[in-house]
């Protein structure tokens, strides 16, 4: 096991119990919902890393991708809780937890060299869904939707998905109304 993935009960008592398993499930679905590039922009210091994992401030529980489904977010916010007691008392009780969330599209994510997110939901015999955030300058940010159809051709989906000179904030905000809408 290596220290970032270590419950904060094991780094201050060197105890492990099913909670701390899942702890460590609840991190390994974190990182997987949000990509490793998400994650590793998180990771601190090496010196200050014990003292984040204590105090509950790494990984960032309340930092998603916007397409995490929310019902997702709070399963692995539990999973993840500080203390023991309060995340699933056993890998059952989080698997359970884990059937009754809801994915109405697949989102899958990727990264160009350029540093545009790219996500591309296949929607069987309709056309797929793309929405992209990709940066426009130092500090702006563009959010653009459209479908995808067979042959590739794109059509830009309806006008208030499409945002641009964003700030990162602002970019990740609307990218959350987005998803909703788009998978409401």
């Amino acid at each position: 096991m290596y220290e970032r993935a270590f419950p904060p009960e094991t780094l201050q008592t060197t105890l492990a119990t099913v909670q701390s398993d899942v702890y460590q499930a609840g991190l390994l679905l974190y990182r997987a919902v949000n990509g490793n590039p998400y994650y590793e922009d998180q990771v601190p210091a090496p010196h200050e890393l014990r003292a984040k994992i204590i105090g509950g401030k790494f990984p960032n529980r309340g930092l998603f991708m916007p397409h995490v489904p929310k019902r997702l977010r709070t399963v692995i916010r539990r999973a993840l809780k500080l203390h023991p007691t309060d995340r699933y008392h056993s890998a059952t009780e989080m698997s359970d937890a884990l059937a009754k969330v809801e994915v109405a599209l697949d989102w899958a994510v990727t990264t160009s060299v350029s540093g545009t997110l790219t996500w591309r939901a296949t929607r069987g015999d309709r056309p797929d869904l793309v929405v992209e955030l990709s940066s426009s300058g130092v500090g702006q940010w563009n959010v653009s939707a459209s479908t995808v159809g067979c042959a590739g051709v794109r059509a830009k989906c309806r006008g208030q998905y499409w945002r641009n000179g964003l700030t990162r904030e602002g970019a990740e905000a609307h990218l959350k109304q987005v998803f909703a809408e788009l998978e409401g």
